[in-house]
C-alpha cells in the first residue's frame, strides 16, 4: 500500500509540474520556422536561437521535474540512509540541470549577439 500511494502522489506532482509549465505559455506564441528558398545570416540565426530556446525551456523543465521528484524521495525517505541519499543526489543533478540551462541560455545569447553584431 505504501508503494502504491508514493506512486499516485509521484504522479499527481509530475502531471501539476507539467500542467502548471504548460499554462505558462498559454498566452505566449511561439516563433516558427518556416521553409525558405534563400537564407540570410539573420534568418539563420533566428531559426538557430529558436531551436535552441526550445531544447533549452525543455531542458529547464526536466530539470525542475527532478529538483520536485527529489524533493518528494527527501521528504518521503524517513530514515533510510540508502533513499536519503538518492534523494540528495537527485537534488543536486536537478539544481546543475538548472544551472546548465540557464548558462547555456547566455552563452548562445551572448555568441548570437555577437555574431549578429547587435
Amino acid at each position: 500500500m505504501n508503494k502504491t500511494k508514493e506512486k499516485i502522489i509521484g504522479l499527481i506532482l509530475s502531471s501539476t509540474a507539467l500542467l502548471l509549465a504548460f499554462s505558462a505559455n498559454a498566452q505566449t506564441t511561439f516563433p516558427s520556422i518556416t521553409a525558405r528558398s534563400t537564407y540570410t545570416k539573420d534568418t539563420l540565426l533566428g531559426d538557430f536561437r529558436t531551436i535552441v530556446n526550445y531544447v533549452l525551456s525543455f531542458v529547464a523543465v526536466l530539470a525542475v521535474l527532478m529538483i520536485i521528484y527529489g524533493g518528494y524521495l527527501y521528504i518521503t525517505s524517513g530514515a533510510d540512509e540508502s533513499r536519503l541519499g538518492k534523494a540528495k543526489s537527485t537534488l543536486i543533478y536537478g539544481i546543475i540541470g538548472v544551472a546548465i540551462a540557464i548558462l547555456s541560455f547566455a552563452i548562445i545569447s551572448f555568441a548570437g549577439s555577437l555574431v549578429s553584431g547587435q
